[in-house]
């Protein structure tokens, strides 16, 4: 099977609930308008997220508009970001209507505060 262009390759993807509970318990966070960032690192080359986004957003349809967005807004902003983290991406109410160099530009501020206090090397 061949990998679309427009979706997120798997070893992008942040699965398993263990590591997620892990983020939430003892990640870094980082905030900005339009998200919340809970950040470690993964000793890896690469960085991995899962989007998680509220029914206090509004129906199905509109939060996997959302997440679509969102996931969007990481492939086009990976060269910006830190490489060697996960990153769980909690959206704030409001991200949906945002322009898209809003919604990237939010990402990464979010991103750089949440890995601010220590590279990966470092937190190994």
């Amino acid at each position: 099977m061949s990998h679309k262009p427009e979706s997120l390759d798997r070893t992008e993807r942040l699965c398993g609930k263990n590591r997620i509970n892990e983020l939430f318990q003892v990640g870094q966070t980082g905030k900005s308008r339009m998200f919340v960032v809970r950040a470690l690192p993964n000793g890896l080359d690469f960085t991995r997220i899962s989007v998680a986004v509220s029914k206090k957003a509004g129906s199905a349809v509109k939060r996997n508009r959302i997440r679509r967005r969102i996931r969007a807004a990481f492939r086009t902003s990976k060269a910006v970001l830190p490489a060697g983290w996960d990153f769980v991406l909690l959206a704030r109410i409001g991200c949906d209507s945002e322009p898209m160099p809003k919604l990237k530009d939010s990402l990464k501020n979010a991103a750089l505060r949440a890995t601010e206090t220590g590279s990966p090397a470092e937190m190994r």
